[in-house]
């Protein structure tokens, strides 16, 4: 655990009174506390369904899959690969795991630009094997397992509910 310090001083002013005479005394309080350097193994679960390819929502000249493809780019580019691991899932009606958790951005990089859409939609079969990637032998028992899922949002919600409360009890953000 990260130790912090508080510091302090104090200043008179004038420093030298004549009887009678007032002074403005200064306090100073400070402190601080070192940066917390955390690290994670993070699942990139991409919805790779057929309805990615309708147009986003904000955006309709760009699709839900090129939207989702841009983001997952972004988000990898900008870790510090080493603290932070990361691996993609893909799923549509079956998942798979396309970039195990590594720390070759690059790889995950391409992983990401080589999905393409179609097919049903299982965000349950995603999900779990995300956890199965963040709880088995490649994960780093000395760091939080953190999932990052980009549906589209539709799917069968019951077992949805059930994979991301399995999740949720692993433990994994």
């Amino acid at each position: 655990d990260p130790v912090c310090s508080a510091d302090g001083g104090k200043t008179a002013q004038p420093r030298q009174l004549q009887l009678g005479q007032e002074t403005t005394i200064t306090l100073e309080i400070g402190g601080g506390c070192p940066a917390v350097e955390s690290e994670a193994d993070i699942m990139l679960v991409i919805d790779i369904s057929g309805s990615m390819l309708a147009p986003a929502r904000d955006t309709p000249m760009v699709t839900k899959m090129d939207a989702a493809k841009a983001a997952a780019t972004a988000f990898v580019t900008h870790l510090d690969v080493g603290r932070f691991r990361t691996g993609l899932v893909a799923f549509n009606a079956a998942a798979t795991v396309v970039e195990p958790l590594t720390d070759n951005a690059a790889g995950v990089r391409a992983g990401i630009q080589g999905l393409t859409a179609g097919g049903g939609t299982d965000i349950a079969a995603g999900v779990e094997l995300a956890m199965d990637q963040l709880v088995g032998p490649r994960r780093r028992p000395e760091v939080g397992g953190v999932m990052v899922p980009l549906p589209d949002g539709y799917s069968a919600p019951a077992l949805a509910r059930r994979a991301a409360d399995r999740a949720r009890l692993s433990s994994l953000r």
